[in-house]
């Protein structure tokens, strides 16, 4: 759940929203039963996903997008010194520094993408599309 302070408001407005409901995300595609490197994974089955970064705000998730992320966060290590309280996210005041934090959300996010036979899975999307935002999806 996104609520302050970890989002901005102010007079009359707030960007506070309810969390993205799990069971909207994290089903195989059914192309998955006849590709030829399929793990026996059934069409649109369910494998449980640790929460992610979206992309560009849709309901997608995507692996190969988080390449651009680790060199960021090196930079950010190197041009300065990250502490923890600096990002005002939900893991601020554990002690320790948030791009840390952040980091650990996107690891936790790519290792459940794993398969159980070491393969990795690039990407995951909803069943349906709903015209909606993913927060105003119900």
């Amino acid at each position: 759940e996104l609520v302050e302070p970890y989002v901005d408001s102010g007079p009359g407005w707030s960007l506070a929203r309810p969390s993205i409901d799990h069971s909207l995300d994290g089903v195989f595609h059914p192309i998955l039963e006849t590709y030829p490197l399929s793990n026996g994974e059934t069409a649109l089955g369910f494998k449980q996903i640790l929460p992610g970064w979206f992309d560009a705000g849709d309901y997608g998730h995507y692996l190969h997008n988080m390449y651009y992320i680790w060199p960021a966060f090196n930079l950010a290590f190197d041009l300065g010194d990250p502490q923890d309280n600096e990002l005002n996210i939900p893991e601020s005041g554990n002690g320790i520094p948030d791009l840390i934090d952040e980091l650990e959300f996107g690891m936790d996010f790519a290792i459940s993408m794993q398969a159980e036979d070491g393969g990795v899975y690039w990407r995951l999307c909803s069943a349906f599309f709903d015209p909606g935002l993913p927060q105003d999806v119900s």
